[in-house]
């Protein structure tokens, strides 16, 4: 059933009806002729956004129903008013003084004294009732309780009471139209006598069921609001009778709150339908036996004249209204707009957009359409990236599955239906899942709208060969890595950061036993990880000395994951660093953001020691190479038009094979061993000894690092 923002109320032979600003009344005139004005009331709660709060917006809600109730009420009596009828000399004067304005004037003073008959009668009645029986009642919560149903009570008789008068057995039957005119509306029916009688005249957005709540959730609040009147006594030395007095005070100080918790409840109750809202409507829904009737065929005619001038116009009109009060749909047009997230593996993400519209015709509409994206290569995929191949084979392959899959759903296959397919097989919409990838078609893309929406899943297991995507380490029960180190030297594998409210991480160093004869040969360190709550995490590992602190790490791994809520894990990306070799700089601009004596702190967050640091201002041009002879074991890090040359004599084995050598130098160009030629003007040569200059940087400095061998950073200005 479409939930829809859509209230009335009856009046004197006819129904008003409000939607949103919109509100129209229809009265049955004396000639049998219906008459519908239609007006606009901008809320307080779309003007003032504090008055639109929770709580807040009930009782803003409250009176600006009170005002408009009125101002229809009397409106529709305007028709029925005796045609010789002369005003006296109060009303004279009155319009004298007033003018135009009387009728405003006199809807208030009705309004205030409305309000103040109903808080003697049901509010200040029931407290001197019940406060004769102090003398043999001494407890607060039992009088409060009594007091609440002789409210209760009141309320019940007062309303048996009137419903036995003619005029309002006619107002009560109209009230009947309206409920049952609502009730045809949103299910989605055509405004029609005969569709609309078949409903029934119980509606739990009532106002009705409003009153009688709200009297149901005073007895509750003010059984927990312990004030009573020997509280002013005791505290102001005042007599009993002002004691009581305040205690009424009090309550009707109080009575906004009340107000605002029943709207609530009763928005709830009319937007869903299950246990709890039931409960909650079922006293006013009994109630409503009262004060509706069933109606007659010319008053269910005046309810639907009233409803369609607040009906939205436009589809346009519609999404507003849902995104004004936040309900599910809108006839004539629904508007639904959803999506899932059916992938979050490895870097790839898969979302669904589901775009669900009902315009009351033959049928609603939903269209769906999915994306992929490489998160990492920051890109959309194609088919032709999940499964490597070109455009053609996958056309090919769509074709033949969707052809079998109409065959498998007894959907005839003629010659039209396969050109259809053929044609559309380049658009199929497609989405990966934790098992498979998914392919469908949208309705009236390939088929009738009968045969739904034409999907097929293809299993990663039954296609490992085919697909192309990396699709490894994700959905774990538990992650195992390892890393190579050899605690011999001093250095060690730790773990500088884990989620803990996410993951569980446990470590152990196994040695290499393969050899019992080389002594420190090292081993692995082995890292095993536990789901325990949803989320993303992080791990970060360092190779580094404890005794030396994080300056010392020649090697950081950092591993992104993803927990789901059945604790599996899914790794989503690897980054590793090597400061044992020669790296490029970072392509990416970073800024000094904080700078002491001896430390400097990027914009990304990394902190560097300046007593290790470099800086090279490229327009300084201050350039030397006469440190540099062949054979010396260098690398490079190139940095702009910058060439920073970084010498590590001292290395031998293996690990000289990760450096280059420069094959020549002469007092204007360097050449190394791969061949690379730079300008001695393009180039600086530092050594860790030689760490000066950096001084010459400054906050807000744009600048490139490069990380060198050993202890050597390098900080190149742009």
């Amino acid at each position: 059933m479409k939930k829809t923002s859509i209230g009335g109320q009856a009046v004197m032979e006819g129904v008003m009806m409000k939607n949103l600003d919109r509100y129209a009344v229809a009265v049955r005139k004396p000639d049998h002729e219906i008459e519908v004005m239609t007006d606009e009331y901008k809320s307080l709660g779309s003007r003032y956004a504090v008055l639109g709060l929770p709580i807040i917006r009930g009782v803003v809600n409250f009176g600006e129903s009170l005002y408009i109730g009125l101002k229809t009420l009397s409106y529709s009596s305007s028709f029925y008013e005796e045609e010789d009828y002369e005003p006296g000399k109060v009303e004279q004067f009155f319009t004298k003084i007033f003018g135009d304005k009387l009728e405003s004037v006199l809807m208030g003073i009705t309004m205030v004294i409305s309000v103040i008959l109903a808080l003697g009668i049901f509010m200040v009645l029931p407290f001197f009732l019940t406060n004769l029986m102090k003398g043999f009642l001494p407890s607060y919560s039992i009088r409060t309780l009594i007091e609440g149903i002789i409210r209760v009570a009141l309320f019940l008789i007062y309303i048996w009471l009137i419903s036995k008068m003619e005029d309002i057995k006619r107002v009560f039957m109209y009230h009947g139209a309206e409920h049952k005119t609502i009730f045809c509306y949103e299910h989605g029916e055509e405004l029609t006598v005969e569709n609309v009688r078949k409903y029934k005249r119980f509606h739990p957005r009532c106002g009705t069921s409003f009153i009688f709540l709200t009297l149901a959730i005073s007895i509750l609040v003010y059984t927990l609001l312990p004030i009573n009147s020997e509280l002013f006594i005791e505290a102001f030395g005042v007599s009993k009778l002002i004691g009581d007095m305040l205690r009424v005070c009090c309550k009707i100080i109080s009575l906004p709150i009340v107000v605002g918790i029943s709207y609530e409840l009763i928005r709830i109750a009319g937007k869903y339908d299950n246990v709890l809202t039931k409960i909650i409507s079922a006293p006013g829904l009994a109630i409503q036996r009262l004060t509706t009737k069933e109606p007659a065929d010319e008053m269910i005619e005046v309810a639907i004249a009233s409803m369609k001038p607040v009906l939205p116009e436009n589809a346009e009109d519609a999404k507003t209204m849902c995104e004004q009060w936040g309900i599910e749909s809108y006839s004539p047009m629904e508007f639904c707009l959803s999506f899932d997230v059916t992938a979050n593996r490895k870097n790839l993400l898969s979302i669904t957009t589901y775009d669900y519209r009902d315009s009351n015709g033959a049928h609603p509409n939903e269209v769906c359409e999915s994306k992929t994206y490489d998160m990492k290569a920051e890109k959309t995929l194609a088919l032709t990236d999940v499964f490597g191949t070109d455009q053609k084979d996958i056309d090919d392959m769509v074709y033949q599955t969707f052809v079998q899959y109409l065959k498998d759903e007894s959907i005839e296959v003629d010659a039209e239906t396969d050109k259809t397919v053929k044609e559309q097989a380049p658009n199929v919409n497609w989405y990966l899942t934790d098992d498979s990838v998914g392919m469908y078609f949208n309705p009236y893309d390939i088929a009738p709208y009968a045969a739904g929406r034409p999907s097929v899943a293809l299993a990663y297991a039954d296609a490992k060969d085919e697909i192309k995507v990396d699709l490894s380490e994700a959905n774990l029960d538990k992650l195992e890595f390892e890393l190579d180190g050899n605690p011999t030297t001093g250095y060690t594998w730790e773990i500088a950061k884990a989620d803990a409210d996410k993951i569980d991480v446990k470590s152990e160093y196994a040695a290499d036993t393969t050899d019992k004869d080389i002594a420190g040969a090292g081993g692995k360190y082995k890292f095993t990880v536990t789901g325990t709550g949803e989320g993303n995490a992080e791990i970060e590992c360092r190779y580094l000395r404890t005794f030396e602190g994080e300056k010392s790490a020649l090697k950081t791994v950092i591993l992104k994951l993803y927990v789901s809520k059945d604790k599996k894990i899914t790794v989503l990306d690897k980054i590793e660093s090597d400061n044992t070799k020669g790296t490029e700089a970072v392509s990416e601009k970073t800024t000094v953001k904080e700078l002491s004596d001896d430390i400097a702190v990027l914009s990304d967050g990394q902190k560097y020691v300046l007593g290790e640091a470099l800086v090279y201002d490229k327009d300084s041009k201050k350039i030397t190479c006469t440190d540099l002879k062949a054979g010396d074991m260098v690398y490079t890090a190139s940095c702009g038009d910058a060439l920073v040359i970084i010498r590590n004599n001292g290395v031998s084995g293996e690990e000289a094979k990760n450096y280059l050598k420069i094959k020549s130098a002469e007092e204007d160009r360097i050449e190394l061993d791969n061949g690379e030629v730079f300008l001695t003007g393009e180039a600086s040569i530092y050594e860790a000894a030689d760490s000066t200059d950096y001084k010459k940087l400054g906050i807000g400095d744009e600048v490139i690092v490069a990380k060198g061998s050993g202890d050597t950073l390098v900080v190149i200005k742009y």
